[in-house]
């Protein structure tokens, strides 16, 4: 009995992950669509902003990333996407700089 207890265990926690990682990787068609029209009007930037970085690009497209694209902070430096920090300001990995909240616009203030 216990045996196949475990086998029922293992295969439903298998299911969860497989469920998990199939839900994480489904493509989030919005920002899918924001991308195309920003890359329609503006190609350059769209391709210095999210096409040169594989990571945010990747967090972007995907639902898993949880990411608006639209509502990312805008880096006033480098104009790469940032990410909001703690004490609502927003925080560059492009160019390690810290951006207080009375500089922060979004990507749709931006453009």
């Amino acid at each position: 009995m216990e045996l196949l207890y475990n086998s029922k265990d293992e295969a439903f926690k298998e299911y969860r992950k497989r469920k998990l990682h199939h839900d994480l990787n489904q493509h989030d068609t919005n920002n899918i669509r924001a991308i195309k029209a920003i890359e329609g009007v503006d190609p350059k930037y769209a391709k210095h902003m999210f096409l040169g970085n594989r990571l945010l690009e990747q967090f972007i497209k995907k639902q898993g990333g949880g990411l608006d694209l639209l509502d990312q902070p805008v880096c006033p430096h480098c104009e790469k996407p940032c990410t909001w920090d703690i004490e609502k300001g927003a925080y560059c990995f492009s160019c390690n700089k810290s951006i207080p909240s009375d500089k922060v616009y979004t990507v749709s203030q931006y453009l």
